[in-house]
């Protein structure tokens, strides 16, 4: 049987060109997403400062977006830009490449060294020396500050220095913080007073952490007290006067110093002189000072005059409201002898002999005093006790003590006379200056017989408590869905207000009463938001008398996360990463499903027709793309962004397009009318470029 091999090579030879045009012509038009990526390293090592850049693989080859995140799992160790790793500060990193559709990953460990220090070129000395050997980087030890606390009004600054050991640290650098931004900022360790209050500075050395505290306390800046108004008698015009123009008001100018009359003064027991205290410039604005003495059992200080209590040497000090300048005078007091004054008269007479005072035959004594007072800031409460003094009283005076630094002062003298005098007729003011804020004081009776000396004869302990304007909640509004719980406490913050300017954050579990107005829609579960059906409620809450209220709105569980993740693994559903138009602006369709698959809202457009801001994606439009992917293949090319009429229902997140269906032009493909009929859709058109479905 003859065969005819030319007939037979002719056919094997038509049957390769077929397989091969075969496999070259894509089958579909759908687009194709990245499976994995990889990177051409999977460790490193580098010195801090250097760099090395990665190069990332995206598979498939023909993969429609190969576009990739990076990031670092510790940039204060090594940061990375595109690929490009650099040493941070030594230590151990892992950079990770992500794609942005399907969000595959690789990783590379990057471990970074300290920088070598490089050994010195050997000279070429005649005599040949032995080269030293390369200087190993030492790395800080400890770092200190200059000051461990200081004390700043509101507005004022002051810098800390900081210091690394050892002195041959390699890296010296530090970072600032402020435990309490809200009272102290700090920058380059320059700290500013925000608020009054106490905050932490810590600073760290950049190699190694090490770290050091200055506690700084912030006071509000004192501002002047008002001149006591004069009562003026109306006085009824005969005639109109004319109404000359107030003048513009004087820029304020702080002070800059502050000077005494005196350095030194020496005085007697019971004996007084006043200094007087020199603020500038003179245009200052605020000149109100302060005193105080150092030892107050050798003299005492008010307003300036200079009292001597007992033989010794104390220093008063002098401070300005405004920027805290001081200057001292030295006060040495002596026994109680009185030293005659030479006159220098015409005709010279003889000195008169020195004229000892002579002492009251009993010291004043106090009984029936209380321990301790507790009175409301802006109420008084009456002393109680009385004081006696055989040889006759002659002043009375209460003076306080604040514990909280505050300067003493005299705030109730009265003018006596008699042997006994009850103390009741004496009220504590507690809006008195010397009472700034609430607090504890102590509080100092003094009284002076006839023909003697002040003396102290019993002191009290004043304590006074802030009286509470008003609580605040920390959010006006809190969402929870049916069936799940939010904790009250964790959600809301619940804050007291007092009349003394301070505030104090209240618990849940024992100083606030709250209850859900109505039960039906949320409920207490346990100090917990328990959503009950769909709808909204108002949450109260009380505390000594002071309420507030906030918002509760109860939605129905939304599994929209759950869907969209199933869209993002669903191979029949491809997503755009761009909108139709070309731009790029974080609301195209993959931004769109990756934002609800991670729980968040999705982002709308914000060019030309569109409305910006976000919206939830609907379950019921996600639970249709799902359905139509069951039976086609396709590509939506905008949810929530894109440019559509104002008021389109793609910004109401209940609407999608799609341009390519099983491969074709959706518009002119032979399934177009089959695909928007087989779900129940609100409304859907076929346009020029795209199939538009909407719920």
């Amino acid at each position: 049987m003859r065969v005819n091999f030319s007939a037979a090579k002719l056919s094997i030879s038509t049957l390769i060109i077929m397989v091969f045009l075969l496999s070259i012509v894509s089958p579909t038009m759908a687009a194709q997403l990245p499976t994995s990526v990889k990177l051409n390293k999977t460790t490193i090592t580098i010195t801090v400062g250097s760099s090395e850049t990665l190069d990332a693989t995206v598979l498939p080859a023909n993969a429609e977006n190969k576009a990739v995140t990076w990031s670092s799992s510790n940039s204060s160790v090594a940061e990375v830009v595109n690929g490009k790793i650099t040493g941070v500060a030594p230590g151990t990193a892992t950079i990770k490449v992500k794609t942005k559709i399907r969000s595959k990953t690789a990783s590379c460990i990057v471990v970074v060294k300290a920088a070598t220090v490089q050994p010195l070129p050997v000279p070429a000395p005649i005599t040949v020396k032995p080269v030293p050997a390369p200087i190993k980087p030492v790395s800080p030890a400890s770092v200190s500050l200059n000051k461990k606390s200081i004390s700043l009004t509101v507005g004022s600054s002051e810098t800390l220095n900081a210091t690394v050991l050892p002195t041959n640290a390699a890296n010296k650098a530090v970072t600032w913080s402020s435990s309490k931004t809200s009272v102290a900022t700090v920058s380059d360790g320059r700290i500013t007073g925000a608020a009054p209050g106490t905050a932490t500075i810590k600073v760290r050395t950049a190699d190694g952490n090490k770290t050091a505290n200055c506690v700084v306390t912030v006071k509000a800046a004192i501002k002047p007290t008002a001149p006591a108004p004069i009562k003026v008698q109306p006085i009824v015009p005969t005639t109109p006067k004319t109404v000359k123009p107030v003048p513009a008001p004087v820029k304020s100018v702080t002070p800059t110093s502050v000077s005494l009359n005196k350095t030194s003064i020496s005085l007697t027991v019971g004996s007084s002189e006043t200094l007087n205290a020199t603020v500038l410039p003179a245009n200052a604005a605020n000149k109100a000072v302060t005193w105080s003495s150092s030892n107050k059992s050798v003299a005492k200080v008010a307003n300036g005059r200079i009292t001597g209590v007992a033989p010794g040497t104390a220093t008063i000090t002098v401070k300005t409201a405004v920027g805290n300048k001081t200057t001292n005078c030295i006060v040495e007091v002596k026994a109680g002898t009185v030293t005659p004054t030479v006159q220098a008269p015409i005709t010279v007479k003889p000195v008169p002999a020195p004229v000892k005072l002579v002492s009251p035959t009993s010291n004043p004594t106090a009984s029936g005093l209380p321990k301790k007072l507790t009175v409301e800031k802006g109420k008084s409460v009456n002393l109680s006790g009385t004081v006696k003094c055989s040889s006759g009283l002659e002043k009375i005076s209460i003076c306080v003590d604040n514990y909280y630094g505050a300067t003493d002062g005299v705030i109730d003298t009265r003018t006596v006379s008699g042997n006994s005098y009850n103390l009741s007729n004496i009220s504590i003011n507690s809006n008195h200056a010397a009472f700034a804020k609430a607090g504890t004081y102590n509080v100092e009776i003094w009284a002076k017989a006839i023909g003697g000396t002040g003396k102290q004869v019993g002191s009290l302990t004043l304590i006074v408590t802030p009286v509470l304007q008003s609580i605040r909640a920390s959010v006006s509004e809190v969402s929870v869905e049916v069936g799940k719980s939010i904790p009250a406490g964790g959600s809301i913050k619940i804050t007291g207000v007092y009349n003394d300017g301070s505030t104090k954050e209240l618990t849940w579990l024992n100083d606030v009463n709250w209850s859900i107005k109505d039960p039906t829609i949320a409920k207490n579960g346990n100090g917990t938001i328990v959503g009950v059906k769909a709808g909204t409620t108002t949450l109260n809450v009380s505390y000594q008398g002071k309420t507030t209220s906030v918002k509760v709105v109860v939605s129905e569980p939304n599994d929209a996360a759950s869907l969209a993740k199933q869209i993002l693994q669903c191979k029949n559903i491809s997503l755009l990463t761009y909108q139709p138009c070309g731009k790029v602006d974080g609301a195209s369709a993959y931004d769109n499903i990756v934002a609800t698959a991670n729980g968040k809202v999705a982002k709308r457009s914000s060019y030309e027709n569109a409305p910006g801001g976000t919206v939830n994606l609907s379950t019921t439009m996600l639970k249709a793309m799902l359905n139509l992917a069951s039976k086609y293949s396709f590509r939506v090319t905008s949810i929530a962004g894109a440019s559509h009429s104002k008021n389109s229902r793609h910004y109401a997140g209940v609407a999608f397009d799609i341009d390519l269906l099983n491969g074709q032009k959706a518009s002119t493909s032979k399934y177009a009318n089959s695909y928007v009929s087989c779900v129940k859709t609100t409304n859907h058109f076929i346009e020029s470029t795209c199939i538009h479905l909407d719920w």
